[in-house]
């Protein structure tokens, strides 16, 4: 709770409460003048406070806004009517005598206005309660303006052809006992916004509160007290009318002060919102300069390196060809004066000139096998293919037979393997050098290689495993490179580009190759190859 304002209404409770005994006896009498232009300011500013309150509702609508707007337009009405009725111009039109009509028609316009404050409380209860049920709380507003119409309306009807009871009654306590039933209405709304709450933080519900407690204590302690027209009472309860007026006049005035300020502080924000904004899509559009000139600059030097690329190839087929033919022929030459030398010694031919004629001609033939990988490696994943279906298992037979090993080696399919369409040479050429490398690697004539297979996904795994010597792990990467080897070229011939060749070979279709292996453990290589190739045109 905000002590406060709290203590704001107790203070102004009781300030009122005890100057009104204290001023009740004080020698006063107006006079139809003062009244009339009394109620002409109060006529003014119940209408000004209902169209500012309409205006307020009508910028953002709540039902609050909406009953005070239509209960001070009515109440506007009515204290014109009451404004009027003072006149001795117009009391011939009216069947009850001023001392009857004015009082009552003093009491219609605040019971007007009470019922509709109390009513405000009412339906802002029913609102809530239909929000709770995820229903729309929200009046229609030509209702309440046909509500507070009709009402008004017949006020102006009754008086006019109704003859009214008398107003005061000096034999009681209380004069004016008919004014306790405005300052209920009053009492109710008020009780009814203390509960609710809102008057803590907002400044309108503030302000209505101190209207309210303003309008109940007119009632109940000053005019429930007037003897006769125009006295003290009379006069005061007039003026804590107009009071209570002003004290909503503040609250709405505040209430749109607070309202504009914050579209206010809204419109600068959507302002420098925009401003940012603005500021970034300047710098978005100079990134995208830059983006689109980098990228100019990166397809430019795509271009030349793959001109580059190009030509290096063409320099590298180049190579391949001279090192297929121009370097073979000297071999070749080389191989027949060997063989020259050898068939013209004879049978006379020393030992030892026999063996290093042997080694020549060995040396020889590993030069020229050493040319073939080269050109098998350089050409390795550049060569357009024309794919066809492959039957893998007949695939491996072909190799074996081409492998020609040891009649008691064994090359088994552990799995029936796939049949689809591939490049084959490809395929061919790396099972030929995996195959080849686990029997010619082997230390055993009747050594043992399975071949098997399984699915991953759009890859086959294809994979080929030994029971040979096996590879220490320090050594796995090794046997991918170039010219490596773990055997010296004596022991085992060979090149040491095979794998090499297998590996830019997979890798050329997207795949990997992993090899698995301990030492004395056997040896296993697993590769991946596409289920579908992609035709290059």
């Amino acid at each position: 709770m905000s002590q406060p304002k709290f203590r704001i209404y107790v203070m102004l409770f009781l300030v009122l409460i005890v100057g009104g005994w204290l001023l009740r006896f004080v020698d006063w009498h107006g006079s139809t003048q003062l009244h009339t232009l009394m109620e002409l300011a109060a006529t003014l500013l119940a209408l000004f406070v209902g169209g500012l309150a309409l205006v307020r509702y009508y910028t953002k609508k709540t039902n609050l806004y909406l009953f005070v707007g239509a209960g001070f337009l009515g109440t506007g009405l009515l204290d014109g009517y009451h404004m009027v009725v003072t006149s001795s111009f117009f009391a011939v039109f009216f069947p009850s005598p001023p001392p009857s009509l004015i009082p009552w028609s003093w009491v219609a316009s605040r019971l007007f206005l009470g019922l509709m404050m109390w009513l405000s409380v009412v339906f802002w209860r029913y609102e809530v309660q239909l929000e709770r049920e995820g229903r729309e709380g929200r009046l229609q507003a030509w209702h309440i303006y046909l509500g507070s119409g009709l009402l008004a309306l017949f006020s102006f009807l009754f008086f006019a052809f109704v003859p009214l009871p008398r107003a005061y009654y000096p034999e009681l306590f209380f004069y004016r006992p008919e004014e306790f039933v405005p300052a209920l209405f009053f009492l109710f709304a008020l009780i009814g916004y203390f509960k609710k709450g809102d008057w803590q933080n907002d400044e309108f519900e503030h302000w209505l509160m101190m209207s309210l407690i303003v309008g109940f204590v007119g009632q109940s302690v000053f005019m429930s007290f007037s003897g006769q027209l125009f006295d003290f009472e009379f006069d005061m309860a007039h003026l804590l009318k107009k009071v209570s007026y002003v004290c909503v006049l503040l609250g709405l005035s505040m209430s749109m002060f607070f309202l504009f300020q914050k579209a206010e502080q809204s419109t600068l924000k959507i302002q420098k919102a925009n401003e940012e904004l603005t500021v970034q899509m300047d710098e978005r559009l100079v990134l995208e300069k830059s983006l689109r000139e980098h990228q100019d600059t990166l397809e430019e030097r795509v271009r030349t390196r793959t001109a580059e690329l190009e030509r290096s190839n063409q320099e590298l087929d180049q190579f391949a060809y001279v090192a297929s033919h121009d370097l073979k022929a000297p071999l070749r030459a080389v191989d027949n004066l060997a063989q020259w030398v050898a068939e013209d010694l004879g049978t006379d031919i020393p030992e030892e000139t026999a063996r290093h004629l042997k080694l020549m001609q060995q040396r020889v033939v590993r030069m020229e096998g050493l040319l073939d990988d080269l050109l098998h490696y350089s050409r390795a994943g550049r060569y357009e293919y024309q794919s066809e279906v492959v039957n893998c298992n007949m695939l491996i037979e072909e190799v074996v037979l081409l492998l020609d090993p040891p009649e008691t080696f064994n090359v088994k399919v552990v799995s029936d393997l796939p049949t689809f369409e591939t490049f084959k040479v490809p395929l061919l050429q790396t099972f030929q050098n995996l195959i080849g490398n686990a029997i010619k690697h082997h230390p055993r004539q009747d050594g043992h290689v399975r071949i098997d297979v399984s699915e991953a996904g759009d890859w086959w795994q294809f994979s080929i495993e030994d029971d040979g010597d096996g590879i220490a792990p320090e050594y796995h990467r090794q046997v991918f490179e170039m010219f490596k080897k773990l055997k010296s070229r004596d022991e085992v011939e060979g090149s040491g580009m095979g794998l090499a060749v297998v590996k830019k070979v997979i890798e050329s279709f997207g795949g990997h190759i992993v090899l698995k292996s301990e030492k004395g453990q056997g040896t296993c290589f697993e590769f991946q190859w596409p289920k579908m190739v992609i035709q290059k045109s």
